[in-house]
């Protein structure tokens, strides 16, 4: 792999945005894929261009720009961050609403948490506020993705919180420390076992605590609050 297709790679992990190469990928993923890091990596500065959702937008206004952008979907290595992209540039171009069951399962898959964002303009309108940081931590959770209750429910949590607890969870989720915002997450919404953040100073500890005001979601089977508690030293 070439030195700037590594350096694509390793910053497409962090953002969920560059498809991913494999060794055997077919010629139809590796051209899928080309033309996808076309429109949002720019080279010259070897990271994800900031305006990318723009250039995504674009694409689908262009002669067949959903045809295209169909081929992408079904052939390139794709995160939800990317996917996410699509889906929101599609209702920016007023086509979302018009697309069959199945082209939006092509953008969302199975991942009802999406769909439930996509489907309501204001509850986009929100998840588009958020720190870019959080919305990719959100992108890679499995339990935000799959329930459109819970996705509504941590969006909407998130708009309850001070500036000052927001600062803390982004300041976190930007640094080297994001996995174990990530952990924490997971343990919060139940798929994991709850983590315990020992918390070394005052911010750790108001770190945590934002977190769960955020978390504490609703259970999606009998409607009851699940309830997570956090240990500190």
């Amino acid at each position: 792999m070439a030195k700037a297709d590594q350096i694509a790679d390793v910053i497409g992990r962090s953002s969920g945005m560059v498809a991913k190469d494999t060794v055997n990928m077919s010629k139809e993923t590796k051209e899928a894929n080309l033309i996808w890091k076309s429109l949002i990596w720019d080279p010259k500065t070897a990271s994800v261009k900031t305006n990318a959702q723009e250039e995504v937008t674009k694409a689908l206004q262009a002669e067949n720009g959903w045809e295209n952008m169909q081929f992408i979907l079904k052939n390139a290595n794709l995160e939800t961050n990317a996917k996410m992209t699509i889906g929101q540039a599609l209702v920016e171009v007023g086509k979302w609403d018009s697309l069959t069951p199945a082209e939006k399962e092509l953008v969302v898959g199975n991942n009802l948490g999406m769909q439930a964002i996509l489907d309501n303009k204001t509850l986009l309108e929100q998840y588009n506020a958020m720190p870019a940081e959080v919305k990719e931590l959100l992108m890679k959770n499995t339990d935000f993705l799959s329930s459109g209750e819970r996705a509504t429910a941590i969006i909407e949590r998130w708009n309850t919180l001070t500036p000052e607890q927001k600062e803390l969870i982004l300041k976190d989720a930007a640094s080297d420390k994001a996995e174990r915002v990530k952990l924490a997450v997971d343990s919060l919404t139940g798929m994991a076992h709850v983590v315990n953040l020992d918390a070394e100073d005052k911010t750790k500890s108001a770190i945590a605590s934002a977190m769960s005001s955020i978390l504490t979601l609703p259970n999606s089977k009998n409607g009851i609050t699940l309830q997570v508690l956090l240990n500190h030293n």
